[in-house]
């Protein structure tokens, strides 16, 4: 923060450039830990100690996107590119079909979005705690 000196009748002005200030810098500083957590959420994803199964081109594809609105609000989006269709199957496990038959039995499920999450949140918590 810089000393500024004024009259009385620029107070008015000094303070609200001031305040303006402030607030863009906290709001930049936001959008990074917000595209920070992203990526970190998705490196999670990523390096997960997860079954063979959700190794190879799975494991590969997750990446985080951030968008800033012309608003200025910053949302980071983590997803898989190239097998998208298999998160919520083996998140959550599904039933078990051959040949068009239900078996009866269910695919077992392999959490490992939520944990990456936790991390993600974790890291906007933090910050929040620290401020």
């Amino acid at each position: 923060m810089e000393n500024v000196t004024c009259d009385l009748e620029g107070f008015g002005e000094q303070l609200m450039r001031f305040c303006e200030t402030h607030v863009e810098e906290q709001h930049k500083a936001l959008g990074d830990l917000v595209r920070k957590a992203g990526s970190k959420t998705a490196s999670e994803l990523r390096d997960s100690p997860l079954t063979p199964a959700l190794t190879g081109e799975y494991a590969a594809g997750w990446a985080a996107s951030s968008e800033e609105d012309r608003d200025g609000w910053v949302e980071s989006t983590v997803h898989n590119k190239t097998r998208w269709q298999l998160t919520h199957l083996l998140e959550k496990g599904h039933q078990k079909f051959i040949y068009g038959h239900n078996t009866g039995e269910r695919v077992p499920a392999y959490p490992h979005i939520e944990p990456a999450y936790a991390v993600g949140a974790q890291i906007l918590e933090q910050a929040t705690v620290d401020n």
